[in-house]
C-alpha cells in the first residue's frame, strides 16, 4: 500500500534543491582555472575545504569541470590537502579513548 506522500524516487527533490553559493562560486572559479589570478586561486583554495562531498562529486562528474578540478588539485595540492596540524588533531581524537582505557587499567 503506497503512502499518500511517497515519491517514486528522490531525484525530483534533489534536482529542485538549490545549490549553495559556495558551490556556485567554486564551480565558477574551477571553470576558469588555468586563467585565474593568484588571489582567485587562493580564494578557491579557501573555499575548497568548505565544499560538501556532493558538491565535489558534482564537479567531478561534470565533463567540463572534472579536468580543470583535477588540474587545480594537482597543481595546488599543498593548498587543498590537510595540514600536519589537522592530522595531529585527528590522531589525538582517535587516541583519546585508548589513553583513557590505559589510565583506567593502570589506576585499578
Amino acid at each position: 500500500m503506497p503512502y499518500p506522500l511517497s515519491r517514486p524516487s528522490f531525484a525530483p527533490a534533489f534536482a529542485s534543491a538549490p545549490r549553495s553559493n559556495v558551490y556556485q562560486r567554486a564551480a565558477e572559479l574551477v571553470s576558469r582555472y588555468p586563467g585565474l589570478s593568484r588571489p582567485q586561486i587562493d580564494e578557491l583554495a579557501e573555499i575548497f575545504p568548505r565544499l560538501r562531498a556532493m558538491d565535489v562529486a558534482l564537479m567531478m562528474g561534470d565533463k567540463k569541470l572534472a579536468p580543470r578540478l583535477d588540474a587545480f588539485c594537482a597543481a595546488n595540492r599543498d593548498l587543498v590537502s590537510p595540514s600536519l596540524a589537522d592530522y595531529a588533531v585527528v590522531a589525538a581524537i582517535v587516541s583519546l579513548p585508548f589513553l583513557v582505557l590505559l589510565v583506567l587499567m593502570l589506576a585499578s
